[in-house]
């Protein structure tokens, strides 16, 4: 390089020690700089630090988030359009409402219940479950009885039969009648087929007479009981049913009488409950026979409504009007009825000789039931007048204690007090530290209390105020 002779001394003079160390420090500085400004490039500050330091909330940078991998998308659900496509068993609807991916769940028995075999293999080939439900009265093979080929296909890709009582229960005949085939027990432990059809609410009453018709045959027994209502009041229970005929329904109810049915206070309260067109005949085959004191008690205490003439009919059997008094299965006409504010039953009850008066072991009685409703109940307000009218004794003490006039005045019910009055109720009678008035005044009742002033009731205690 050619140094102009005016800078030439600078280059070639030698440095003295001073200027030597100068030029060295300044190196130094710009050396140390030029690493500093290096490394703050390559490390990222903390931005929590920074926001302390500075007294800031901290600010989330989006290049410093660290990604998340993103959520899948949720899967398809199934459509109102393609449960519609399943139920009709249209295949062209049913591609085109499905999605890849919609579970398809609970739509076997359906397709299986349109008839419509092709829309059941498409479900099949598309996975789904073929054991869904088939534990139950709702499978697919008993839901597709009527239609052997998807029976068949069925039983091909590995469905499993039906038990007797789930074919029984689904009123499905056609399985019914293969497993019967099969000599299955139609009275095996735990097993109630018979029992399953007369009360099952599926089907038509023309597959209920036959499956019931064909257990019979096979010696199923008509008294097997499970706990519900028993087979001769599940055929009574449908012979209203729209679609059945009388005469069919009578036929069902003399089969099963024939082969030994006894009558239970279901199936005489069944009997009780028809129309008047099927209610005669069946009273007529029901009455016929022996029936226990206890069995009227029962039919009689869930009974609703019953004709008076039916009613004298049924107790001229013999009723025993405090049946299992005190006990679980106890059955209290009168007191049914009193619970269900049926005045005109109640008064039915009494003109077919019911006792007003009983006292029962539960601790309750009619009048009381019906006094302690009165309040919010006009209905039991009437029952009350009724009980004492035909002869509920209105100072006889109520079985946990209260007097009839107490127990009024307790629950402010001032017509049924005004009524007790007048029927001669004794104003001042002790009911342990209380009487009438003092429990009126404790409730607030004061128009009752005024009444009971009125007719020389005091107070047991004095009145603080």
């Amino acid at each position: 390089m050619k140094i102009n002779g005016n800078w030439k001394w600078f280059f070639e003079a030698p440095l003295t020690p001073a200027w030597r160390n100068r030029l060295e420090l300044c190196l130094g500085v710009v050396l140390s700089g030029a690493a500093v400004v290096g490394m703050s490039a390559m490390i990222r500050p903390d931005p929590s630090k920074l926001a302390a330091l500075h007294g800031a909330p901290m600010v989330a940078s989006s290049a410093l988030r660290p990604s998340t991998p993103a959520e899948p998308p949720p899967p398809p659900t199934m459509t109102p359009a393609f449960m519609s496509a399943v139920r009709s068993g249209d295949v062209r609807a049913m591609t085109k409402a499905y999605t890849p991916g919609m579970p398809l769940q609970g739509t076997l028995s359906s397709a299986a219940r349109s008839g419509k075999k092709a829309a059941v293999t498409w479900l099949l080939d598309r996975g789904v479950d073929i054991h869904e439900e088939e534990s139950s009265p709702y499978g697919p093979i008993l839901s597709a009885d009527a239609h052997l080929d998807i029976v068949a296909l069925l039983r091909e890709r590995g469905a499993a039969e039906p038990t007797l009582d789930d074919a029984a229960t689904a009123n499905a005949p056609n399985a019914v009648l293969r497993l019967l085939a099969a000599h299955p027990n139609v009275n095996a432990k735990g097993s109630y087929p018979l029992q399953s059809a007369a009360g099952s609410t599926n089907g038509t009453a023309a597959d209920r007479r036959l499956i019931v018709t064909r257990l019979v045959a096979e010696g199923a027994d008509p008294n097997r009981d499970s706990g519900s209502p028993s087979a001769l009041a599940g055929v009574l229970s449908h012979c209203d049913d729209e679609g059945s005929d009388a005469a069919d329904c009578m036929s069902l109810v003399q089969l099963l009488l024939d082969h030994g049915a006894r009558v239970t206070g279901d199936a005489l309260g069944a009997a009780l409950s028809l129309d008047d067109t099927t209610r005669s005949a069946s009273l007529d085959a029901l009455l016929a026979l022996p029936i226990e004191r206890g069995v009227t008690a029962v039919a009689l205490a869930n009974a609703t409504s019953v004709n008076p003439n039916d009613l004298k009919r049924v107790v001229a059997k013999g009723i025993d009007w405090a049946w299992h008094d005190g006990e679980e299965d106890a059955a209290l006409p009168v007191l049914a009825a009193v619970r269900r504010a049926d005045r005109d039953y109640v008064r039915a009850l009494l003109d077919a000789g019911a006792p007003v008066d009983v006292h029962f072991k539960d601790g309750s009685c009619a009048l009381a039931e019906a006094i302690d409703h009165a309040a919010n109940d006009g209905a039991q307000a009437r029952i009350v007048e009724l009980l004492i009218t035909r002869g509920a004794n209105v100072n006889r003490r109520l079985p946990d204690g209260r007097t009839p006039l107490f127990a009024a005045a307790e629950g402010g019910d001032l017509r049924v007090v005004n009524f007790l009055l007048a029927r001669g109720a004794r104003v001042n009678d002790l009911v342990l530290d209380d009487m009438a008035l003092d429990i009126a005044d404790q409730n607030s009742h004061q128009p009752v209390a005024r009444v009971l002033h009125a007719h020389g009731a005091h107070r047991a205690r004095p009145q603080y105020r």
